[in-house]
């Protein structure tokens, strides 16, 4: 086929492989050989590899061919290059050529051949892609014969002769690495910027030097062989000079920014990134720049002062006063070295935080450049307008001779809609996982079945979901043996199985890695799109959004409490919670009850024996009477009981059973309950102290920002209404003591009623929703007054610590800002420093201040709550449906404002018409008997059960009293004649 001479690295080809034929010829074994002459083209410097390039994935590994040239991108800037002879699909392994370290030593590399893993290899594989103009005149032969001729060569060089200059000689015929031209563009690149940021700024340097020399005066002469005339004249200097290139570097260095991204744009809409390649280089390319731009500066202040001062030191032995030019050469080595560290910087942080950003996007794109590359049933992207700049569709089908392409996509103007549309590039098609996608028949069927709807939606129902959901699979696995969840996991012993405690069938899956489920259809909330099969049964993926409750509780809002009396509602499957003292609430999953004993077995975290920070899930017996703080159970609407029976939510607690992966903010007992409860892990408690954080911050902040200004213009009038006395004390500790006094005569009180007003507007808001779940049944009397003399207790506290916080903080801060102030400018310097320390000062100390008073009023609450309740003699609680009364039960109705708690006693119920036959004390008519409408709220007054009448004696003398009419708001008004029909 050919020959190269080592020599000078000429090829002599064949006729047929020769890509641009030299003059001469030569006879190598009888063959006539052609001088061959190549020029490779330039790439941009931009990349440090070249930017036509395909990213290699599990999904797409078979479109690698013998002669391809192949790169690894590895951390930092670095990109190791291969030539592939020989793919192995089955096993994911690829033979390849080569440069390589030979084995027991530090610096040999040597061209060798081996094979290697495509998934245990270091780093992102991609493919490196020629023009078609190359890869004809150098086919996969020519290219493999180039690469088999070299092995065993050891003449590798960093610069010379590299892994990818190996790897392009293979491809092309001439030896080149973009990753040597990149590093050398990259430099010559900053030095221009250095160079040029100096050359505008040497002749006012130079100039601002002379003139300093010509003014200074005989005594500042007499001193230039000191130390002294160093320092000043540099000082001098320097003070023209000093920030005359921060300016130019960076707008420099963002000129070259933006032309490099510009380049990067221009190759992606070519088609030669994808669109995760596209985001890497540019995101890579602005860590550099920010990286010179910002090590430029800094080295040239460095330069300037280490420059000037060498420089003065020089020049005061010829010409006094000489250190201009020691500042201008030391600002130009110190910015050129600088901007060389920041672009090595930003090239080294680049692509990690470019992969940080990139990780997210779930699914990548490629090129297509020609019509024939598009197949029924591809999802493809077509680059729109500036405001949609990405159109997704559905590919239907092909005309190539009309350069046509039939699309279904979802459409602002008219919904769905089938049609032809030209073929123009840039296009892209989506690549999907070989088994995360439908087949191209289900994917076009599913498509036109949505045909002439028109609920666009540009944020839950635009192009690309329309597209999504007609190419995403269903059934993502159909064998046990390739079981994978969305995250990856297929490892059979990472999923938790629920099973039914007495069938031992399988209800669902949880991966251990990703908590998601995947439960059996009857069981599911919110459908997901994906299944798999477990154990020969098919499961679902299962999403069910969490509804959050408002941060004003530590626990959900609507809960009933468990007493003696009404400890018998507790049932398997349960949410239970004990509030202990302080803001502890501990949670738990009812398994069994014993109503005999008052015991409740129960699964929960709990610490393990004989250690101090270890929990794990176990299942105890707990007594009721002694088990510590009050009982509480966690109610939740109908539509999430509906969907997690407790057979479900028992198996999801087994399921747990010896986890020991406790975390105070990521997986607590309420964690673990809520999860049991409805299949998505939350703790009200972390958001409750998140909210309570957030509210404090901005309550003390509000407060101060208001007050800023007139702090900082009460010390700039107090620095200059000083006397003369004050001034001459500015040097002793007096004035420092007087000017915080002044200062803080103005701001002393300003936040005190504005951190009062703003808490206060919290607490009515808080209140009122606290008053609106009681009113909607989810509060019973007795936690409505407890959650809201908690919150009142809070609000107190808070306000009190905050400005007794923002008192001290301005007395500290206003010393220290003071002193600081004095030593810089005297009493000018002591006015506005104290002003901006107490400012500074207010700030910190109100914002702990308002965080301490918040965790005070939090723990004093309870206690204050629980004493005011203890005066009230029983409890009422909500009645959520007609059929959980009962005859003779006291109930409350809520009426108008003036009257917002009517008592009544009730007779009987109708289901059927929703009506509740009572009898009361009304202030028109006296004692009746009559039907009235079910509606809530509706409370039911709960009586231990030793204190009560039986119905049938309730009603007795209810009824006993019919037409008495002696009606008394304060001595006989409807509570008191219902308390008399039902007190024992």
């Amino acid at each position: 086929m050919g020959v190269n001479c080592t020599s000078c690295e000429q090829e002599w080809l064949r006729e047929e492989y020769l890509n641009q034929s030299g003059g001469e010829r030569n006879i190598f074994n009888g063959k006539s050989l052609t001088e061959q002459k190549n020029p490779l083209e330039k790439e941009q410097e931009q990349f440090q590899v070249k930017g036509s390039r395909t990213r290699i994935e599990a999904d797409n590994f078979y479109i690698l061919k013998p002669g391809d040239h192949i790169s690894w991108h590895r951390p930092y800037i670095i990109w190791h290059h291969a030539i592939v002879i020989e793919i192995d699909i089955e096993n994911k392994r690829i033979h390849i050529i080569s440069y390589n370290m030979v084995k027991y030593t530090t610096n040999t590399f040597l061209v060798v051949v081996q094979w290697t893993s495509f998934e245990k290899e270091w780093g992102t594989l991609y493919r490196i892609d020629y023009p078609k103009k190359v890869t004809d005149k150098n086919p996969p032969k020519l290219t493999l014969s180039r690469a088999w001729s070299k092995i065993g060569e050891t003449k590798y060089g960093f610069f010379s002769n590299n892994c990818e200059s190996y790897a392009t000689f293979c491809k092309t015929g001439v030896s080149d690495s973009c990753q040597v031209r990149w590093l050398w563009g990259k430099i010559k690149e900053t030095c221009g910027i250095a160079v040029s940021q100096q050359a505008k700024g040497v002749s006012k340097a130079v100039c601002c030097g002379m003139k300093e020399a010509s003014s200074i005066t005989v005594e500042q002469t007499l001193q230039c062989a000191g130390k002294l005339a160093v320092v000043e004249t540099v000082g001098q200097v320097r003070g023209a000079s000093n920030w005359m290139g921060t300016g130019i570097v960076i707008a420099i260095e963002y000129f070259y920014l933006v032309r490099g991204l510009i380049r990067i744009y221009q190759n992606r809409k070519n088609g030669d990134l994808s669109r995760k390649d596209f985001l890497e280089s540019a995101i890579q390319r602005v860590a550099e720049a920010n990286g010179a731009a910002g090590f430029a500066v800094g080295g040239s202040f460095t330069g300037e002062a280490l420059g000037g001062v060498a420089g003065a030191v020089i020049g005061t032995a010829f010409m006094p006063v000489s250190a201009a030019i020691g500042v201008v050469i030391g600002s130009l080595i110190g910015g050129t070295l600088g901007a060389i560290g920041g672009k090595l910087v930003g090239s080294l942080m680049g692509p990690y935080i470019a992969k940080t950003f990139v990780a997210v996007i779930k699914r990548d794109d490629r090129a297509v450049k020609s019509i024939t590359d598009l197949e029924q049933g591809d999802q493809v992207v077509f680059y729109g307008w500036l405001l949609h700049p990405r159109h997704h569709a559905i590919v239907v089908d092909i005309d190539p001779s009309q350069n046509k392409v039939r699309v279904i996509h979802n459409t602002y103007e008219h919904g769905v809609i089938e049609e032809w549309v030209d073929f123009k590039t840039p296009l892209y098609k989506v690549i999907y996982e070989s088994d995360s996608s439908r087949e191209p028949e289900s994917v076009v069927e599913s498509a036109r079945s949505k045909l002439g709807n028109n609920n666009y939606n540009i944020a839950i129902y635009n192009c690309k979901d329309f597209a999504n959901w007609c190419k995403e699979v269903i059934y993502v696995i159909q064998a046990i043996d390739n079981m994978q969840c969305v995250c990856g996991n297929e490892k059979l012993d990472s999923f938790n199985q629920y099973l039914d405690d007495e069938t031992e069938a399988l209800i669902g899956v949880n991966c251990t890695s990703c908590e998601q489920e995947w439960l059996r259809e009857e069981y599911l909330n919110q459908r997901g799109e994906q299944r798999i099969i477990f154990n020969g049964q098919s499961l679902t993926e299962h999403k069910n959004p969490l509804e959050t409750e408002q941060e004003q509780f530590q626990v959900k809002g609507s809960r009933t409490r468990i007493e003696a009396d009404n400890f018998h509602i507790l049932k398997p499957g349960d949410h239970i919670s004990w509030h202990r003292p302080y803001i502890i609430w501990h949670h738990a999953i009812v398994v069994k009850i014993d109503l005999e004993n008052k015991r409740i077995q129960l699964i929960n975290y709990n610490k393990v024996e004989h250690t101090t920070n270890k929990f794990q899930v176990v299942m105890q017996w707990t007594y009721f009477e002694k088990e510590w703080g009050t009982l509480y159970r966690i109610d939740y609407p109908k539509k999430v009981t509906d969907k997690n029976p407790p057979k479900l939510i028992l198996s999801r607690a087994r399921s747990k059973l010896g986890e020991i992966k406790y975390g105070f903010f990521s997986n607590n007992c309420e964690s673990f309950a809520a999860f049991c409860k409805t299949g998505v892990s939350d703790s009200c408690q972390v958001r409750w102290l998140w909210g309570k954080i957030k509210e404090t911050c901005g309550t003390v902040g509000g407060q101060l920002a208001k007050g800023v200004s007139k702090a900082v213009c009460a010390g700039i009038k107090e620095a200059s209404s000083l006397t003369i006395e004050q001034t001459l004390k500015s040097a002793g500790k007096l004035t420092v003591a007087e000017t915080i006094e002044h200062v803080r005569g103005a701001s002393n009180w300003v936040g005190a009623g504005i951190v009062i007003a703003i808490e206060g507007g919290f607490l009515i808001w808080d209140l009122s929703k606290i008053y609106q779940n009681r009113k909607n049944g989810d509060l019973s009397r007795k936690d409505f007054i407890e959650s809201a003399i908690q919150r009142f207790a809070e609000a107190i506290g808070a306000a009190g610590f905050a400005i007794g916080g923002s008192l001290a903080g301005e007395a500290l801060g206003g010393m220290a800002g003071a002193a600081i102030g004095t030593a810089v400018m005297p009493v000018i310097g002591t006015a506005i420093g104290a002003a901006i320390g107490v400012f500074v000062g207010s700030v910190i100390g109100g914002t702990l201040g308002a965080l301490g008073g918040k965790l005070v009023g939090s723990f004093v609450g309870p206690y204050i709550a629980k004493a005011i309740v203890a005066v009230i003699k029983r409890d009422d609680r909500a009645v959520k449906s007609i059929t959980e009364l009962e005859q003779g039960d006291q109930v409350v109705f809520y009426g108008w404002w003036l009257h917002p708690r009517h008592h009544a006693i009730v007779l009987d119920v109708d289901p059927s018409e929703n009506k509740v036959r009572v009898i009361h004390n009304t202030y028109e008519h006296g004692v009746i008997e009559e039907w009235v409408d079910f509606e809530t709220p509706l409370y039911k007054v709960i009586y231990e059960s030793d204190s009560s009448r039986d119905p049938e004696s309730v009603i007795e003398r209810a009824r006993s009293k019919l037409g008495n009419n002696n009606y008394n708001i304060a001595l006989y008004n409807c509570k008191d004649f219902a308390n008399w029909c039902k007190e024992v």
